[in-house]
C-alpha cells in the first residue's frame, strides 16, 4: 500500500502505471480482489485447558485459579434448582493447577491408580472436559457428609469408552465452580449416575435428571475463543 501511495504521488497515472502496479501486485502474490489480514491466533476452550495442564504438570504454573467460562444463566437455574443452593449472580468455572496436577498423578495415562475401574485419560481426553462442563448427559449433585460440607456437583458425559466424571465443587467463600477431579470410569452414563446416587460418601443426593422429566439439559458454560 505504501509503494502504492508512492507510486501516484509520483505521476498522475497511464498504461505504463497501470502495467507497473500489476506487475508489483503479482510479484507479491496478491490480486484485484485480494486482502490480506494478519490476526493474532486465538485459541478455543479446550486449547487452553490443554495448554493449563501441560504447563501445571511441568510446574511452570502454580498458585490461583484460572477462569476457563462462565455459568449460563439457565446453568446456574438449573444448579440451583437441583441443589438449593443460592449461587452469585455470575459464576466462573475455573481450574487449579494443583487440582490439574492431581488428574495427572492419579488418573492420566499409567498413572491411573484404578485401571480396574477408569480408563487413563489421555490429552484428548483433558481437552474433552470443556466440553463435558459445557453439556454433560447428567448432573448429579450432593453434600459431603462431614469435614468441609462442600457442594458437590458430578457433571457425567458419555465417552468413546465408558463415561467422564467431572467432580465440580462449588464454595460458598469465592462463588465459583472448581474442578477438583477428572476421570473416566468404564461404567456408562446411567451405571454411573446410579452409583453415585447409593454413595454413602454423599448426603442430600440429588439427580438431575429428574427435575426437568427428560428435557434435554442446558448449556451450563459459555466457553468464549479465547485470544
Amino acid at each position: 500500500m505504501l509503494w502504492r501511495s508512492h507510486e501516484k504521488l509520483r505521476a498522475k497515472g497511464n498504461y505504463v502505471d497501470m502495467a507497473r502496479d500489476v506487475v508489483k501486485r503479482e510479484a507479491w502474490g496478491l490480486t484485484r480482489n485480494d486482502v490480506t489480514i494478519k490476526r493474532k491466533p486465538t485459541k478455543s476452550a479446550a486449547d487452553k485447558i490443554e495448554e493449563l495442564f501441560n504447563a501445571a504438570v511441568a510446574g511452570d504454573l502454580k498458585g490461583k485459579p484460572v477462569e476457563i467460562g462462565i455459568l449460563t444463566k439457565e446453568g446456574r437455574t438449573y444448579l440451583e434448582k437441583l441443589s438449593g443452593v443460592q449461587m452469585k449472580e455470575a459464576v466462573s468455572f475455573v481450574l487449579n493447577p494443583s487440582d490439574l496436577v492431581h488428574m495427572y498423578r492419579n488418573h492420566f495415562g499409567d498413572n491411573e491408580k484404578d485401571k480396574g475401574s477408569n480408563i487413563p485419560l489421555t490429552k484428548e481426553d483433558i481437552r474433552a472436559i470443556a466440553d463435558v462442563v459445557s453439556n454433560p448427559e447428567r448432573v448429579i449433585f450432593g453434600k459431603e457428609p462431614d469435614g468441609l460440607k462442600r457442594n458437590l456437583f458430578y457433571f457425567l458425559a458419555p465417552a468413546k469408552e465408558g463415561a467422564y466424571n467431572l467432580l465440580e465443587i462449588y464454595g460458598d467463600r469465592k462463588g465459583n465452580l472448581t474442578a477438583k477431579t477428572f476421570y473416566k470410569t468404564r461404567k456408562g452414563v446411567s451405571q454411573r449416575a446410579l452409583s453415585l446416587l447409593k454413595s454413602e460418601h454423599l448426603t442430600s443426593i440429588t439427580d438431575g435428571a429428574t427435575l426437568s422429566d427428560g428435557a434435554k439439559l442446558p448449556k451450563f458454560f459459555d466457553t468464549p475463543i479465547i485470544g
